[in-house]
């Protein structure tokens, strides 16, 4: 059996279940800036950029509705507000952390990523998230050191399910697409590792994948990673 030599990772909700935490973060944020409260549904439609993205395009597009503005004023009442929203969703980001990210959580998929590493796997991640939340994420799970290379939003010119973010990786170790998979939990997942030539891993371990696409293989246990094999 021909087994990976590289493994690249989503992050949220694959590595780790940072979703509600996010939803968090957006919905705070939204309505401390602008007196809107965003349902999980409508905060989800927005994901696949970096979070300052998100934050941006939200802001804009319910600037106008808002029975709330933080600065008073015109023509810099928009820009001023955005970047009020983006420090206070990095604040809130550190601040609620722990309490809706718990080690429990992501420990399996820590040890997963630790034994890949010391068999002389490939490790990378390819996420969604921003440079700045990347980071800090990393550091305050104790993953600073495990990846290889690490490609955020913020390091491309399109998210996924574009497969720039992919192919940088690949081109970064000099692997070949038929060595390598990539683990995530969203269509965007799925398309962008199709559109890569790699093959996809569909987690599902922490109950909120929304995949709807086909994955090439599912996988329901961080463990199952360990046993896959290309053949």
């Amino acid at each position: 059996m021909s087994k990976p030599n590289t493994y690249v990772f989503d992050f949220d909700g694959t590595i780790a279940n940072t979703l509600p935490l996010c939803f968090e973060c957006f919905r705070i944020t939204i309505r401390a800036v602008l007196g809107l409260r965003l349902t999980d549904e409508i905060i989800q439609s927005y994901f696949g950029p970096s979070e300052e993205v998100i934050i941006n395009k939200l802001i804009n597009e319910y600037y106008d509705i808002s029975s709330i503005h933080v600065y008073s004023g015109e023509g810099e009442n928009v820009r001023l507000t955005s970047q009020y929203a983006i420090e206070l969703f990095y604040w809130l980001y550190k601040e609620l952390f722990n309490q809706y990210v718990g080690v429990i959580s992501y420990a399996p998929l820590k040890d997963i990523l630790r034994t890949l590493k010391n068999q002389g796997n490939n490790i990378a991640l390819v996420t969604g998230k921003g440079r700045y939340t990347t980071d800090i994420t990393l550091n305050m799970m104790g993953l600073d050191n495990v990846f290889d290379v690490i490609v955020t939003d913020d390091d491309v010119s399109q998210p996924k399910p574009c497969p720039e973010g992919l192919l940088t990786v690949l081109n970064s170790l000099s692997i070949s697409r038929s060595s390598a998979v990539f683990i995530g939990d969203m269509d965007a997942d799925v398309e962008a590792a199709h559109r890569a030539g790699i093959k996809s891993l569909g987690a599902c371990w922490f109950g909120n994948s929304i995949l709807h696409s086909c994955p090439d293989y599912w996988v329901r246990n961080p463990s199952d990673i360990l046993l896959f094999s290309l053949d």
